[in-house]
C-alpha cells in the first residue's frame, strides 16, 4: 500500500460505539483502526485497580484461581501470568481450514473495541499491539472450528492472543510466517502478558460478532440481488404490475414490505414489460415478492441492532468494577447465536421463492409460451434444464443448513460449563447460506435473461436490469460451461449490488 493510500483511507476510532459496518470496513481493509490518548489513561487506571486488589488478596475468578471446572483451586495470579503464552496454548484446540483472513481482523477490531470500554483490566500495551497489528496487516492465523460461544469464543481467540506474545503464525502481506518473525519486521514488541490479561483476550464473544459482521453484509447483498433478480422475473414474465403496488403494500404495515417496494420501484422504473402477459393474477412465486423479501428485510434489521450492541458491549469475564473482581456471564453469545439463527431461517423462505421461479420459466406449461427450458432446439438441446438442478442443489444445502445452532447443547468443562450458545457455528452457516443464495439470485438473472432475449420484449426492460440482462447474456455466451456462467455472474452481482 503506498503512502497516500494509507494517509487518505479512513480512519476509525475504536474507543466510541461503532457501527458493523465500520468494523467490517476495517476488516477488509478500507478503513484503519485508531484510540483516543484518554482511553489508554482508563485502562491503565483499571489495570492499577486490579494489581492492588490482587496484593490484598483479594480473590478473582480465573486471576487468583483456575478456570471453568477448576475454578475452586487456588493459584498464585504473577506465576499464572508468567505462565500465560502455556495458558494460550492450552485453549488453542482449533481445527479446520483457516478463518478468512477478514473475519479475523473484524475480530481484532472488536476485541479493541470491547477491551477499550475499560472493565476487563489489560494494559494499554495489549489494545495498542491490536491497533498496530491491524494498521499493519499482521493477521492470526485461526482455525474455523472449535468455539462453542460459551464461555466466548476461547480457542479461536487464543490464537490471537498466542501471536500477541509473538508464538504462533500469522500472515503478513502475503506471506505466512511466526508471528515473531513479523512483529519484528515492524519494529513491534511481543506482550509479556500480566495477571488476567490472557483470560481477557480469549473470554469474549469478538469472533462470534466479527462472522455475524460478514453475514450481515453477506445478507444484505443477496436481498439486493433478490430484490433485481425478481424485478427482471416479473417482467420476463410479464407479471402484473399490481402486485408491487405501493398503497396496496402499505396496508400490511410491516416496513420491509414497503423498502422492498420501494426498491423494486427504482429498479423497475422505466420498464413497460409488468402486465404484458395479460393475466390476472399471477402464482404466487411471483406475486408475493415484497412479502417474502420484506420478512427477510426486517429480520436483517433486527439482526443488525443485536450486532451492533454486542460489538459495543463489555463481554469479559471476570470485570473490575469499583475496585473488585465481578464473575458474570457477558460472554454467553446467546444473542449473537439468535441473531444469526434467525437471519438463516429469514433467507430461506426467499431462496425457495426465488427457485420456484426459476422451474416456473422453464417450465412450458408454466412460462407463458416459451419454449421448454428455454431450448431453441427442444430434444436436441436441453437448453438451461441442468441449471434449475444447479438451483435446487443448493438450495437443499441451504435449508440443511438453516437449522438452529440455538437449539443444541454439550455441556462441557465437568458440568461447570453446563448451556452453550454455539454462536460462532451459527454466524458460519449465516454467512454460507448467503453465500449459496447470491448463487442461486445468479441463477435466476441467466435463466431470465435467456427467457427475455425469446419473447423479443427487451425494448420493455427498466435500464437497470437491461444493464443486468446485457452482463447475464455475456456470462452465457462466453463460458464453456453453465456452472461457470453462474460462478462469474455471481461474482459481478457482488460487487453490482456494491454500488446500489
Amino acid at each position: 500500500m503506498n503512502l497516500w493510500g494509507v494517509l487518505a483511507m479512513e480512519v476509525i476510532d475504536l474507543s466510541r460505539d461503532v457501527s458493523y459496518r465500520d468494523i467490517w470496513k476495517i476488516s477488509v481493509g478500507k478503513a484503519r483502526a485508531s484510540i483516543k490518548d484518554n482511553v489508554y489513561e482508563t485502562l491503565e487506571k483499571r489495570r492499577d485497580e486490579l494489581i492492588e486488589m490482587i496484593r490484598r488478596g483479594g480473590k478473582c475468578y480465573g486471576v487468583t484461581t483456575g478456570v471453568g471446572g477448576l475454578k475452586d483451586v487456588e493459584v498464585d495470579p504473577f506465576e499464572v501470568a508468567r505462565r500465560s503464552r502455556d495458558f494460550l496454548r492450552e485453549h488453542t484446540a482449533g481445527s479446520g481450514d483457516p478463518l478468512d483472513k477478514s473475519i479475523v481482523r473484524g475480530a481484532m477490531a472488536i476485541l479493541v473495541r470491547q477491551l477499550s470500554n475499560g472493565y476487563s483490566g489489560v494494559s494499554p500495551d495489549t489494545v495498542s499491539l491490536l491497533v498496530e497489528m491491524l494498521n499493519r496487516d499482521i493477521v492470526p492465523i485461526v482455525p474455523r472450528y472449535g468455539s462453542l460461544g460459551a464461555s466466548g469464543d476461547l480457542a479461536p481467540m487464543a490464537y490471537i492472543g498466542l501471536a500477541l506474545t509473538g508464538m504462533g503464525f500469522v500472515e503478513k502481506g502475503g506471506r505466512i510466517l511466526r508471528s515473531s518473525q513479523a512483529l519484528a519486521e515492524e519494529g513491534l514488541k511481543p506482550l509479556d502478558l500480566g495477571p488476567k490479561e490472557a483470560l481477557s483476550i480469549i473470554n469474549n464473544t469478538a469472533m462470534s460478532t466479527s462472522i455475524a459482521v460478514h453475514a450481515l453484509v453477506a445478507a444484505e447483498k443477496l436481498l439486493k440481488a433478490l430484490e433485481i433478480s425478481s424485478s427482471i422475473a416479473i417482467q420476463a414474465m410479464g407479471t402484473p404490475k399490481q402486485h408491487v403496488d405501493l398503497e396496496m403494500l402499505s396496508l400490511k404495515k410491516h416496513p420491509g414490505i414497503l423498502g422492498v417496494a420501494v426498491d423494486m420501484h427504482r429498479i423497475l422504473d422505466g420498464s413497460s414489460n409488468l402486465g404484458r402477459s395479460g393475466v390476472i393474477q399471477d402464482i404466487y412465486s411471483y406475486r408475493c415478492i415484497p412479502q417474502v423479501l420484506g420478512a427477510l428485510r426486517d429480520s436483517l434489521e433486527y439482526a443488525r441492532s443485536i450486532v451492533d450492541r454486542e460489538m459495543n458491549a463489555v463481554t469479559d469475564n471476570p470485570l473490575i468494577l469499583g475496585g473488585e473482581c465481578v464473575s458474570g456471564c457477558n460472554f454467553h453469545g446467546i444473542y449473537i447465536a439468535i441473531a444469526m439463527d434467525l437471519l438463516s431461517i429469514s433467507m430461506i423462505p426467499a431462496l425457495i421463492q426465488c427457485e420456484r421461479r426459476i422451474s416456473a420459466i422453464l417450465d412450458k406449461n408454466l412460462s407463458r409460451g416459451l419454449p421448454p427450458f428455454l431450448s431453441e432446439n427442444p430434444g436436441k438441446s436441453s437448453g438451461l434444464m441442468m441449471l434449475q438442478y444447479l438451483a435446487a442443489a443448493l438450495l437443499n444445502r441451504a435449508k440443511t443448513l438453516s437449522t438452529p445452532a440455538t437449539q443444541d447443547n454439550t455441556p462441557t468443562s465437568a458440568n461447570h460449563e453446563d448451556h452453550v450458545s454455539n454462536s460462532l457455528n451459527a454466524g458460519l452457516k449465516a454467512l454460507e447460506i448467503a453465500e449459496l443464495g447470491l448463487r442461486i439470485a445468479s441463477i435466476e438473472m441467466l435463466v431470465m435473461s435467456r427467457a427475455l432475449s425469446l419473447r423479443g420484449w427487451l425494448d420493455g426492460l427498466s435500464p437497470l436490469t437491461k444493464k443486468i440482462h446485457n452482463i447475464a447474456i455475456d456470462k452465457l455466451l462466453n463460458a464453456e460451461t453453465l456452472g461457470e456462467a453462474v460462478d462469474a455472474m455471481a461474482r459481478e452481482l457482488a460487487t453490482f449490488v456494491e454500488d446500489l
